[in-house]
């Protein structure tokens, strides 16, 4: 065998061998894409990418995250006592506020708690709540509105002021409402975020 042929044999070996370490140390994700009906998502996205309404929803963004850890912290052996009986899927009446991603990241080695199930809040929304599985620990959550008769869905970027006035009033009734629950029934929640 040649000195070059030994030479790439070596070579393809310590390739090789980086690779396996590379993915050994690395730890795997996985998004699970949700539907973002009734919005049409480009122009979802296009309402992201416009200068003047980055900051604004990069703030709603901010506070609605903190909502949603406050949430996913009183964890899945409490959920039931703070919002009722789960429903098995999100039905057509919800829709994610204007300023949400369409999807739900797990790090780590993904997403092992079963089915989401979602929790009925009044009539202003619901939580969607990824269990952990161990019955404790809850995954992710993700905050939907109730539709109602001054809904706008968004069909194009000029409907994003009307949207995202909506969207800010019904969160803030429901935040209410989960605050309110929680004192009532003597459960937890975390302060929120400066």
């Amino acid at each position: 065998m040649s000195n070059t042929r030994k030479r790439k044999i070596i070579h393809l070996f310590i390739y090789v061998l980086l690779v396996l370490i590379g993915a050994a140390m690395s730890r795997a994700s996985i998004d699970i894409a949700l539907d973002c009906a009734p919005d049409d998502v480009k122009a979802r996205v296009k309402i992201w990418e416009t200068e003047a309404n980055k900051a604004e929803i990069a703030d709603a963004r901010k506070q609605h995250w903190d909502f949603q850890d406050r949430l996913r912290s009183v964890g899945e052996d409490k959920f039931e006592s703070l919002f009722g009986r789960p429903v098995d899927k999100v039905s057509a009446g919800y829709a994610i506020p204007v300023f949400t991603h369409a999807a739900v990241g797990f790090s780590g080695l993904g997403y092992r708690g079963g089915s989401p199930r979602l929790y009925a809040i009044s009539d202003l929304g619901g939580v969607l709540m990824y269990p952990y599985g161990d019955g404790k620990f809850v995954s992710a959550v993700l905050v939907y509105l109730k539709i109602d008769d001054q809904f706008v869905p968004v069909r194009s970027p000029s409907d994003y002021r009307v949207r995202m006035d909506w969207d800010t009033s019904k969160l803030k009734l429901l935040k209410a409402w989960v605050e309110e629950q929680a004192k009532k029934k003597g459960i937890e929640l975390p302060a929120p975020r400066p």
